[in-house]
């Protein structure tokens, strides 16, 4: 069983409020219809965002910092889904923790540079950078 951990909740889509497309949800489905993961945290600095999502996805681990959800649920797989220019700082502390796999959403990063970074941070034989085109 795979250890997963989100990052960026949001709200569901079409919601009041809403500015993204609640793709946390999209991947929260797709993970409880896989089998073989299990949602052990959620990360979101807003914590109306996380214990929302928790409730609805019966997720245990609720944190407003996603560093300290990395070290206390140690996931073996994180999906990111933050804003654009958050994706290489997150991707780069994700990488560092020595997980499996970060599945990042698109684009995906604001610059080359950054693209860069992130699968320079991410070019070990036990990680895989995946994102969601």
């Amino acid at each position: 069983m795979y250890r997963v951990g989100i990052i960026g909740c949001g709200r569901p889509r079409r919601t009041k409020g809403t500015t993204g497309f609640g793709m946390a949800r999209n991947y929260a489905a797709g993970y409880h219809a896989c089998g073989d993961t299990e949602i052990v945290a959620l990360a979101d600095i807003k914590p109306e965002n996380t214990e929302a999502f928790a409730t609805e996805y019966n997720v245990p681990g609720v944190y407003q910092d996603y560093q300290e959800m990395l070290e206390n649920k140690e996931p073996h797989i994180v999906s990111v889904c933050l804003w654009i220019a958050l994706h290489t700082p997150a991707a780069n502390t994700i990488a560092a923790s020595g997980l499996m796999a970060i599945h990042c959403e698109k684009p995906m990063a604001p610059t080359f540079g950054d693209a860069k970074s992130m699968v320079e941070s991410c070019e070990t034989p036990d990680m895989q950078l995946t994102f969601n085109h």
